[in-house]
């Protein structure tokens, strides 16, 4: 802390006797030897003017200024435990002489790490009548800071990191880690002869990782540093410095993945870019939200976090800062948001903290649409020292960042090392998952560009939108305790949906990963069943549920689209009841549905049903779930 750097230059002045109004006269003797003293500790004779001291405090023990005198030449010799002895001295056989005294120690205490009685002499001082206000600001800062360090070394967290394999640590600086979502890919910035570059090692089924190898394609002659990489492994976002001459300072930049090579980097452009600093880039699971570190105008200190979202036509809004919940009157930075869309971490220098930057976490309500309490992930995790920021993997667990802290134990020069550890449980995201569908044509085969939109089906808003790479895939995450509805569509092509249902589900082995096959409308195949998978109704009825609405409207959208073609609607049922009751039942369910398409100004004509009952099971009604596959509606393509 500054403050604490202004009192170590300053501390023999603070050190007086300025309440003790009475002290013993001294005999002109021992006068001349106090003054004598005074100018020599002016002088830096210090041991003389030690030696004088020590003759006046023998001859009066109460002389209170030669004791503090002489604790502050030794703190000047840096020998703060004699400095901290003597001024106890006079606090035992003098407590109320004077209140600096108390601050004085109280400091020193601070300065040594003994935080707890740090704390308690603060609160002494403060308890003192008529401070002057700037000294009872300063003496309050320092007693809240001191009670809250010694308040997380007295309850510390569970901390072992461990060092990431040689294939991706080295002799130099390695930092900023950044993982793909499905956990394969791991970027990080590697500094060698103050420049840096991107690197990229590959991790297989077992955990192993590749041999780290640079970025090429993007890489550059100038630096590459704070970065993250998109959900798929697809986009990567970089801070550049000095590139353009339209953007001064540092920006931010990108990259995309694409026919097995990066895209030249590109500035992300002036709606995010300022001739102010922009830097640290972090992407949502999803893609749609990007977080990034400013100084521009409009914050609420220093370096601010800004977040700016991916509209309907795809383009970047106009930033937004995080707001006084995150943000402080100094700097905060390393912005990171879990997959589980609501445990957001950060590093900031403007809160109370263990050092300088500490690593925070906050949750996000989403019925009051804020953030709840920012925590701080304690102590061992932050120290004295700057933390840097941190990433966290799906489990919500394991939490990845770069330290010193083993290249200290080898006594080795200072490099960053990255590492991982567990974070403790107070810190942990909530458990994500993700899906990686592969669309291709169930003719040929080929992967298919189509558009892929995931519904959140407890409020039935759009949770995911985007369009496949070029290899016919996609990747997002998944969040626990929600239900989805997946669809997949492109024009000419029958559409795809399944339903995912996570709810209460808080522990993920395994990812979705989804092999879409589309027909065209003109194959021979479209004669094939086509199940909707994301259409509900209530229990033994012909009810549609409000979760049904997406994938009705993903039908009508095919038949309003595609004039010319014309459907069936066939409901099944289950062997539970009376067969007669089933066909029925599957009857009026698809009348059910065709009902609502009618609603929407689709010609009845187009449209037939049929109810089919019992008696054609896609799966054994023996069990909960082969039952609940075979109660299905579905929908067939008439040439």
């Amino acid at each position: 802390m500054k403050v604490i750097l202004i009192y170590l230059f300053c501390l023999p002045l603070i050190l007086r006797a300025q309440q003790n109004q009475n002290p013993p006269k001294l005999s002109q003797k021992y006068e001349k030897l106090f003054t004598a003293a005074g100018t020599e500790s002016k002088n830096g004779e210090y041991e003389k003017a030690l030696k004088k001291l020590d003759k006046i405090i023998l001859e009066y023990p109460d002389f209170i200024p030669a004791y503090t005198k002489k604790a502050g030449i030794l703190y000047t010799q840096k020998n703060i435990d004699a400095s901290i002895e003597t001024l106890s001295s006079v606090i035992k056989n003098f407590p109320s002489a004077d209140p600096e005294i108390y601050f004085s120690r109280g400091y020193m205490y601070f300065e040594k790490k003994l935080y707890h009685y740090a704390s308690d002499d603060f609160l002494t001082f403060l308890s003192f009548p008529d401070i002057k206000t700037d000294r009872l600001q300063k003496a309050v800062l320092y007693q809240k800071t001191a009670f809250y360090r010694d308040s997380l070394i007295s309850n510390p967290v569970p901390f072992n990191p461990v060092l990431l394999s040689e294939s991706v640590n080295s002799s130099y600086s390695e930092y900023s880690p950044s993982l793909s979502i499905d956990g394969n890919s791991l970027v990080f910035t590697r500094r060698i002869n103050n420049q840096e570059d991107l690197y990229i090692s590959y991790i297989d089924s077992s955990g192993k990782y590749s041999m780290a190898f640079p970025l090429r394609d993007v890489n550059t002659g100038a630096n590459e540093g704070a970065h993250c990489i998109s959900a798929d492994g697809s986009l990567i976002l970089f801070t550049g410095c000095d590139r353009d001459i339209l953007f001064r300072g540092c920006d931010i930049y990108y990259s995309v993945f694409r026919d097995s090579s990066w895209t030249k980097p590109a500035n992300i452009g002036k709606v995010i870019n300022t001739p102010a600093w922009e830097s640290q880039p972090s992407l949502s699971a999803d893609g749609r939200t990007l977080f990034f570190v400013s100084d521009r105008v409009g914050g609420f200190g220093g370096r601010d976090i800004w977040f700016t979202k991916k509209n309907e036509r795809d383009v970047w809004s106009d930033p937004v800062n995080m707001g006084q919940q995150i943000n402080t009157e100094k700097d905060d930075e390393t912005p990171f948001l879990h997959p589980d869309g609501k445990t957001f971490y950060f590093r900031s220098n403007g809160r109370l903290s263990m050092g300088d930057f500490d690593i925070y976490t906050a949750q996000w309500d989403e019925d009051n649409q804020m953030w709840k309490q920012v925590l701080n992930l304690g102590y061992p995790i932050n120290t004295e020292g700057n933390e840097g920021g941190l990433l966290v993997s799906l489990d919500g667990r394991s939490a990845y960042f770069a330290s010193d802290i083993f290249s200290q134990k080898q006594n080795l020069s200072r490099n960053l090392d990255i590492c991982s550890f567990e974070l403790p449980a107070f810190a942990r995201a909530n458990p994500a998952s993700y899906i990686k569908l592969m669309v291709f044509d169930a003719d040929t085969k080929k992967p298919l560009n189509a558009s892929v939109e995931i519904m959140n089906l407890k409020n039935n808003k759009v949770f995911f939108s985007g369009k496949t790479q070029k290899s016919g895939t996609s990747v997002t995450a998944l969040q626990s305790n929600k239900k989805y509805a997946v669809f997949v569509k492109k024009e000419g092509f029958t559409f795809f949906s399944t339903h995912i249902d996570l709810d209460n589900i808080y522990t993920f082995d395994k990812p979705f990963l989804v092999d879409v096959p589309l027909q065209k409308l003109t194959s021979a195949e479209v004669a094939k069943p086509t199940i909707l998978q994301n259409i509900f109704f209530t229990s033994g009825s012909y009810t549609l549920l409000p979760e049904s609405d997406a994938e009705i409207n993903m039908l009508f959208e095919l038949l309003q689209n595609n004039l010319s073609v014309k459907i069936q609607i066939v409901g099944h049922t289950d062997n539970v009841g009376k067969p007669e009751d089933n066909q029925v039942l599957s009857l009026q369910r698809a009348n059910a549905v065709k009902n609502v398409l009618v609603n929407k100004n689709i010609d009845p004509y187009r449209i037939l049903t049929a109810g089919k009952g019992q008696d054609n099971p896609i799966d054994t009604n023996e069990t909960t779930e082969g039952r609940k596959n075979n109660r299905r509606t579905e929908f067939v393509i008439i040439q």
